[in-house]
């Protein structure tokens, strides 16, 4: 039998299963008296007998360890006789168990028994149905609607007040079973654990926006009459979809013909490409599975260059529309500078970053290239940054990193923020929260669509920026200053 971890009697050895093995430990009964006289002095054989339990009231309860099994002779009363009992025949064993008060606070499954009723009506609910505008891209491209699906799925169980572990996971299965469209397993236990993390997040952020002691409210959206020179690309935020090809054996031999090809002087930029696009799968399948995205950049090394991140992004974004969104960079650079026109470039992100309450800044700013280069690189696991260097009010040079890897160096901001916003994009599953409100209306201003679940004040911030930008009639087109260099058409 022996003592697990929790200091109780074990029925068989973990060695061999059943207790009769030279590993088998008997217990130390001087260091847990608690525990009776056990086998070390019935000499029965381990798990082969009978076990009584004594609770803090001095009432019996018998406890069979084996149907079947022989029982022993000796009584409780002669646990203080050293003398063995003949043929190993006791009468019972017993060992005191003493009562834990706090246990009847929770049911056997861990649960606390006052949150057992709502569990059960969450049981008994039957899954939610999806919205027709959810049901149209399930099927093809679930990424397109994933965050409606969190949404509809939110609204819909928000009444039980979900929040507890156990909620996540009846909730999950039931609209796994109803719609396996949702599987993912993105390094989660379960099929439904991807969509578990983001309905959770979702909570949370949602009760975060209500503010503490706030009643509960539906999350508004910002009504904009004239985006401007902003032009349309998206409805929403485009993710990478999951990819349907399983077998990747030879990639590996791809990847290699690329390392070869990508050191080669000079690289030979057609083959190269070609070779990159038939690998798009096995990226995706990375990304999926939970790889961190500075790995999947150290195994392509090429996207280092934006016109590999460019082509990658073709997937989400035509070129056509990756114009569009290269000038509404520009119109948010121009719109931060103008929201703060006695502000220099630094101070002027600093007042965007301070009115959306931002916990980080997905743009760093530094004085002069030597204080830009002196900066530790960041760890594997950051999200990606960007980092600028000004002199004499200008921005002289710009980082790009994903973790730990860096992206060739640009030379403004309007590329730097188009670059970001497809790499968030085209390289991470989930949205960073950590960048919270800024990321996102930087995103609404590249793809041209309304930003939702915004506070009072980032509402009133975003309205501002749109208000100080010029009409679409008045601006000068900038697309010729981004062309995709060493592609054909």
């Amino acid at each position: 039998m022996g003592l697990d971890h929790l200091g109780k009697m074990r029925n068989t050895c973990i060695k061999c299963g059943v207790g009769n093995c030279d590993s088998y430990e008997k217990p130390d009964f001087e260091t847990y008296p608690q525990l009776g006289k056990g086998c070390s002095n019935c000499g029965c054989a381990p798990a082969q007998h009978e076990l009584g339990v004594v609770d803090g009231n001095n009432a019996a309860a018998e406890v069979p360890i084996a149907n079947g099994a022989p029982t022993c002779k000796r009584s409780i009363e002669d646990m203080n006789d050293s003398n063995n009992c003949s043929n190993g025949q006791c009468s019972k064993q017993v060992r005191v168990e003493t009562p834990r008060p706090s246990s009847s606070k929770f049911n056997k499954c861990g649960a606390k028994r006052k949150d057992t009723e709502r569990l059960e009506k969450l049981r008994r609910l039957p899954a939610l149905t999806f919205s027709e505008k959810v049901m149209e891209h399930i099927d093809t491209d679930i990424t397109q609607v994933w965050h409606a699906i969190i949404r509809e799925a939110y609204n819909f169980y928000e009444k039980f007040d979900i929040g507890n572990r156990f909620d996540y996971e009846i909730i999950g299965e039931k609209v796994f079973l109803k719609y396996p469209q949702i599987e993912n397993y993105g390094g989660k236990p379960t099929a439904w654990g991807f969509f578990n993390t983001c309905l959770s997040t979702y909570v949370r952020h949602q009760r975060r926006s209500k503010g503490k002691g706030g009643e509960k409210t539906t999350p508004s959206t910002v009504v904009v009459d004239n985006w401007r020179c902003i032009e349309f690309v998206s409805s929403n935020r485009k993710l990478r979809s999951k990819p349907e090809v399983t077998d990747f054996s030879g990639v590996s031999v791809k990847i290699s013909q690329m390392l070869k090809l990508y050191s080669e002087e000079p690289v030979d930029e057609m083959a190269l490409l070609q070779l990159f696009i038939e690998t798009y799968d096995h990226r995706s399948n990375s990304i999926w599975g939970g790889v961190c995205p500075a790995r999947v950049f150290e195994s392509y090394p090429m996207l280092a260059s934006p016109t590999f991140i460019r082509r990658e992004a073709e997937r989400l974004y035509s070129k056509e529309d990756q114009l569009k969104m290269f000038s509404n960079c520009t119109a948010f650079v121009q719109a931060v500078k103008m929201t703060n026109k006695e502000q220099g470039i630094q101070d002027a992100f600093k007042k965007y970053f301070e009115a959306m309450n931002a916990k980080e800044e997905f743009v760093k700013f530094y004085n002069g290239d030597d204080d830009l280069f002196e900066t530790p690189t960041p760890t594997w696991k950051s999200l990606p940054v960007i980092r600028a260097s000004v002199c004499n009010n200008k921005v002289s040079l710009i980082k790009i990193f994903v973790g730990d890897f860096q992206i060739d160096i640009v030379n403004n901001l309007d590329e730097a923020f188009f670059l970001f916003v497809i790499l968030i994009q085209s390289f991470y599953i989930t949205f960073p929260t950590k960048y919270g409100q800024g990321l996102k209306i930087l995103e609404s201003f590249v793809t041209g669509s309304t930003p939702t679940d915004l506070g009072s004040d980032q509402q009133e911030h975003f309205q501002k920026m749109i208000a100080v930008l010029p009409n679409r009639e008045t601006v000068e087109d900038e697309s010729e200053h981004f062309t995709f260099d060493g592609e054909d058409d």
